[in-house]
């Protein structure tokens, strides 16, 4: 048994080790509370497939702490986790967190959030309100949320650089899920950037605003359509 950990009912309780990169053994399924409370020595943390936990200031004060695996099996972090962490300048969690404690971290660490195909958004701003957003809605219980759940960013105001382009990319399978109230603002975004609707497409969209009975969005898309794309009569010469 490895004396630099503390385990009890398969939780790490507490660290003793030296620090340097760490790799928490198999089998844990939960980091406790204050488990690596100001080990001021600890560089680097890998945390194996299976651990589901993370407690309240699990990490925080390990000021030489730069890099940290956190797996796809996590679905609780407490709060204050890695506070004065003021070596980690990035973090990135899955979407398929269930819950998540305040103040997770210092706001000059950058945090990103992993999609099942690996793909991956960074968020800006009040972290804690952002991910207890996403966290709140309960995506990905099946894969083809994920296209609601990126409107729903877009719509919220995540402002990661590399939102925008994937909803460019991807506009035709998205909009179907902009046409709600709480997306529309999306929809918005979108037709305010004047990149992504064309004069080709525009008739298409209202068609299927119609169908769908999606007043609200009918009438962006026309008023954008009348701003955009109308042909204006021409002067007579009398």
């Amino acid at each position: 048994m490895n004396s630099d950990f503390e385990i009890k009912d398969n939780i790490l309780i507490k660290y003793h080790g030296n620090g340097g990169e760490v790799i928490i053994p198999d089998g844990v399924t939960g980091i406790g509370n204050q488990a690596f409370l100001s080990c001021k020595s600890l560089t680097g943390v890998i945390i194996p497939e299976g651990v589901t936990s993370i407690g309240s200031m699990a990490f925080s004060g390990c000021t030489t702490l730069m890099n940290v695996r956190i797996p796809d099996s996590m679905e609780s972090i407490g709060h204050y986790v890695f506070s004065r962490c003021t070596g980690l300048k990035t973090l990135t969690f899955p979407c398929t967190l269930k819950e998540i404690g305040s103040c997770l971290c210092d706001y000059f660490t950058q945090i990103f959030l992993r999609f099942p195909d690996g793909k991956t958004f960074r968020v800006h701003g009040r972290e804690d309100e952002k991910l207890n957003f996403m966290i709140q809605k309960d995506y990905f219980k099946n894969i083809g949320d994920k296209y609601l759940f990126v409107v729903e960013l877009y719509a919220f105001g995540f402002d990661d650089e590399g939102l925008f382009p994937y909803m460019k990319k991807n506009f035709r399978k998205l909009f179907p899920f902009m046409l709600e109230e709480e997306t529309l603002p999306a929809l918005k975004k979108i037709l305010d950037s004047g990149e992504v609707v064309t004069k080709r497409t525009i008739d298409k969209l209202i068609q299927y605003t119609i169908e769908n009975q999606k007043h609200q969005a009918q009438v962006l898309l026309i008023d954008y359509k009348y701003h955009h794309f109308e042909v204006k009569p021409k002067n007579l010469k009398l």
